[in-house]
């Protein structure tokens, strides 16, 4: 029997041959042929059975969640009717109802009848919400007292059913008649059992149904009465709709005069706001006038100032290229002289040591002389004094021609170290002054791009004040016209006086006259030998590439005409030196 099912009976088929073989066992086989037929015969009753309590139990399933979805639907009922009855003033009242408690054993049909017989007797002719509400809890306990019972004999049931199963398996297991007949015996007990149940089962779902089809009719008359209060519940609401739109419409129109009030009241501001805006408008444009004609000026300052610091640049430029060759020339000067003054040097020491050596020669041949030989040796001593007088006179006139020499070129060198000490103090002084002139241009430069800023943000105001002048005027050209937006100025108040831009299209445009000479605007272009800035180019004929500082220098002192001697390159202190032997 391994690996079949429960209601598959045993087939002894496969044991007939040896049945047959066994002596003495046909009335044996027989009878179990016979009880075989029956067995089958019981079994197909059993099937029925079981199909019976399937479908006692998908009903009884089905039951079930009818009576959840009506639980359901009456508590969502009860809710709202609460809610009504709060809404409409009324007092819930909910009176305790005499329920009965139904019992476990299902057999009592008096105990399972007595709900429906309460919930009949709890309609009066006028039913409030209170009795509608206890009709339900009543209807729902009942219910709830019934439900409960059917999973406990579902239970029964299958229990039952695998007893039932087993004992099929141990007949198809036994051999033994006397023992198949006990086990048939219990098997129809169990069946009068198992008919009993589903008996009752079909007793408790027509109860079941009864009761459902009375919640269906309590739902519908509490729907009914809950369709009645929200009518009665929407006219209310009308009314009260009614009123309140007649309150806001009272409140809006005040609160419109209000506003109306205040708009007018901004309105008239807004016009005082305009005509000082208008007349603080032509105070800037006189201001602004006022301070081109003080811009103009400056630029005509600035023009002359850059035009001198330009000229006196170009001499500081000579002077600096004069004073550099005349250092060169001093130095190439300066070369042969140190020459000759170290080769003299050499020669002065080169005749001391000779002298000297002389000297002690003569000293020890006249200590050494013997007397006997006095006379020859004091003539040949004599002449050899002689010649050594002359030769000392003459490298004493040597010397003296030499330590003139010397004295001249220490004077020389020490009048050209000063001239040189001169020349460099020169040189930094321009270059001092160099520094303070590009200094100076370049404060002009960045004054002169202020007040071409301020120009152009004057220009650009002037612009705004002439486009929002047109859009005014555009706007209230035509105050009766029928546009989209109406009139801006409302039919109360006397006509609006357009004042458009005055003072604006006659303006005189000052700009300075282009520069008379060419030649300067070239040379302010080209840079100075020895500086390593490049100017920057002009954008105007009339504008120069280094502007002058407002108060920087004074005219007088911009337009003084470069010194005497820049044309020759030479100084006083020069043309005394040109010739150092005359001095």
């Amino acid at each position: 029997m391994e690996g079949k099912g429960p209601y598959r009976i045993y087939d002894p088929g496969g044991s007939e041959v040896k049945a047959r073989e066994e002596p003495g066992g046909g009335s044996s086989y027989r009878q179990l042929l016979e009880e075989n037929s029956i067995l089958r015969e019981r079994m197909k009753g059993l099937k029925s059975l079981g199909d019976l309590l399937e479908e006692s139990q998908s009903e009884a399933s089905r039951l079930r969640q009818r009576v959840e979805e009506l639980v359901r639907d009456n508590e969502a009922l009860k809710s709202s009717s609460f809610a009504t009855s709060l809404c409409m003033g009324g007092p819930v009242q909910t009176e305790p109802q005499s329920q009965g408690k139904p019992h476990g054993h299902p057999s009592t049909d008096q105990k399972e009848e007595q709900p429906n017989s309460s919930g009949k007797a709890l309609q009066p002719e006028k039913p409030s919400v209170s009795n509608a509400y206890g009709v339900i809890k009543a209807g729902s306990v009942a219910g709830a007292g019934i439900i409960p019972l059917l999973p406990q004999e579902n239970m029964e049931l299958a229990s039952q059913l695998q007893r039932l199963e087993s004992s099929f398996s141990i007949f198809a297991e036994e051999s033994n008649p006397n023992q198949l007949l006990a086990h048939l015996g219990r098997m129809a007990v169990e069946f009068h059992h198992l008919s009993s149940k589903v008996q009752k089962n079909e007793q408790r779902t027509s109860l079941l149904q009864t009761l459902c089809e009375q919640l269906r009719q309590e739902n519908n008359e509490l729907r009914k009465k809950m369709e009645e209060d929200h009518q009665f519940r929407n006219r209310d609401l009308e009314q009260l709709r009614k009123d309140v739109s007649l309150f806001v419409n009272k409140q809006w129109d005040i609160q419109w005069n209000s506003m109306k009030s205040q708009f007018e009241q901004k309105i008239t501001d807004l016009r005082q706001r305009l005509a000082d805006s208008q007349k603080a408008v032509l105070e800037l444009e006189a201001e602004r006038e006022q301070r081109q004609r003080d811009y103009d000026k400056k630029l005509l300052l600035a023009k002359s100032k850059i035009e001198n610091v330009q000229g006196e640049k170009e001499c500081l430029n000579s002077e600096t290229t004069e004073l550099k060759q005349k250092i060169r020339y001093l130095q190439d000067q300066l070369l042969p002289l140190s020459k000759q003054r170290e080769y003299q040097e050499k020669e002065i020491q080169r005749l001391n040591r000779a002298l000297e050596e002389a000297l002690n020669l003569h000293s020890p041949s006249s200590s050494q002389q013997p007397p006997g030989q006095g006379n020859h040796g004091d003539a040949a001593s004599n002449l050899k004094k002689q010649e050594l007088l002359t030769q000392i006179a003459v490298l004493k006139e040597q010397v003296k021609i030499f330590e003139e020499d010397f004295r001249k070129e220490r004077s020389d060198r020490e009048r050209m170290n000063e001239e040189k000490e001169d020349l460099r103090r020169q040189v930094e002084r321009l270059q001092g002054q160099m520094t303070n002139l590009t200094n100076q241009l370049h404060q002009a430069q960045n004054e002169c791009q202020r007040e071409r800023t301020e120009r152009c943000k004057l220009e650009r105001l002037q612009m705004q004040h002439h486009k929002q002048g047109q859009q005014q005027e555009r706007r209230t050209s035509d105050p009766t016209s029928g546009s989209v937006n109406g009139p801006l100025s409302p039919p109360y108040c006397g006509p609006f006086v357009q004042v458009g831009p005055q003072g604006l299209e006659g303006w005189p445009i000052h700009f300075p006259p282009r520069m008379p000479n060419a030649a300067g605007t070239a040379a302010a272009a080209v840079p100075p030998p020895g500086r390593d800035f490049q100017p920057v180019t002009p954008g105007f004929p009339w504008q120069s590439s280094f502007p002058q500082p407002r108060g920087a220098r004074a005219a007088g002192e911009g337009s003084r005409p470069p010194p005497e001697n820049a044309a020759t390159g030479f100084g006083k202190r020069e043309r005394q030196n040109i010739d150092p032997g005359k001095h």
